[in-house]
């Protein structure tokens, strides 16, 4: 199965409906990082966001 890479949140949110193996999360994670480049985001600023979120959502 090969997944094209979300190119929009909607579509990433859309893989949901599809059963998880390590390809559709790869895909996903490709997805996330292409967003994150469309708007300008290194992968330092992603990779900070994301720790950010997981910490704050553990408080």
């Amino acid at each position: 199965m090969n997944y094209p890479i979300p190119a929009s949140p909607q579509e990433i949110v859309a893989l949901g409906e599809r059963r998880v193996n390590e390809e559709l999360i790869a895909t996903a994670i490709a997805g996330v990082v292409q967003i994150a480049r469309s708007k300008g985001q290194s992968l330092e600023d992603l990779t900070a966001e994301v720790l950010a979120d997981d910490s704050s959502s553990r408080s």
